[in-house]
């Protein structure tokens, strides 16, 4: 993440994005698609509140919601990042773009396979109130999954690619 803003500062004459004609990655896909995670993030918690209250309906709904949502931002993500007129050999931001792009793909498709497992054994009864520690763990992992495309997002928003 360090990478993004260092390329931007020193971008000498215009080379650091690929072409003055290549448009900026859409923002408003990018907003859709923080927003899923963050109501992803929003929804676990509440799932993580619903178990320590004993309320295992709670916790398996949320978690389910909150999984489904991560699925449907992993192929939105994926969707937006073949759909940009820039591949890596293209220059520094856009390697730079797609490497962002791919670290969040990266923990989208390990917190899939996570709440797979979670909810899987959320419907199954095996969470109570005294007996949560899986879901607190996930939990960690979810939150930073909700939080880094946050960062990105107004990483990029707030420096735009000078073209």
């Amino acid at each position: 993440m360090v990478g993004y803003p260092w390329l931007r500062a020193y971008n000498v004459n215009g080379a650091w994005y690929p072409y003055k004609s290549f448009p900026v990655p859409d923002v408003t896909t990018s907003t859709i698609l923080v927003l899923l995670m963050v109501a992803s993030g929003v929804l676990y918690f509440i799932g993580y509140r619903g178990i320590l209250a004993g309320n295992k309906l709670v916790l398996s709904v949320c978690a389910t919601l909150a999984l489904l949502l991560t699925v449907v931002t992993l192929v939105g993500q994926i969707r937006f990042m073949g759909q940009q007129p820039f591949a890596a050999q293209d220059g520094s931001f856009a390697s730079e773009w797609l490497l962002l792009s791919g670290y969040h793909v990266y923990h989208l498709l390990i917190g899939t396979f996570l709440g797979l497992g979670l909810v899987n054994r959320a419907w199954r009864g095996r969470y109570s109130a005294q007996k949560h520690l899986g879901v607190t763990t996930i939990g960690y992992f979810w939150y930073w999954m909700a939080l880094t495309p946050v960062l990105i997002w107004l990483m990029m928003t707030l420096l735009p690619p000078k073209v």
